[in-house]
């Protein structure tokens, strides 16, 4: 049987393990919205060529994904 401050060490590597994982979920839906507001229909159709290419590029990468 693990002493209490055994447990309570491995609770706390746990826990900072989780909110290392938290922190990189987060980037990556940032990521996610970013692209998918870049994607955005309004932007592939735009008269702006560099509007379009940004949404193209946005596209492939969801696809990646």
């Amino acid at each position: 049987m693990k002493s209490p401050h055994l447990i309570e060490q491995d609770n706390l590597q746990l826990q900072q393990g989780i909110y290392q994982h938290r922190q990189t979920l987060i980037r990556i839906m940032g990521q996610f919205l970013r692209l998918a507001i870049l994607a955005n229909p309004r932007y592939i159709n735009s008269p702006d060529r560099k509007a379009r290419v940004v949404a193209r590029k946005a596209i492939q990468a969801l696809r990646f994904y």
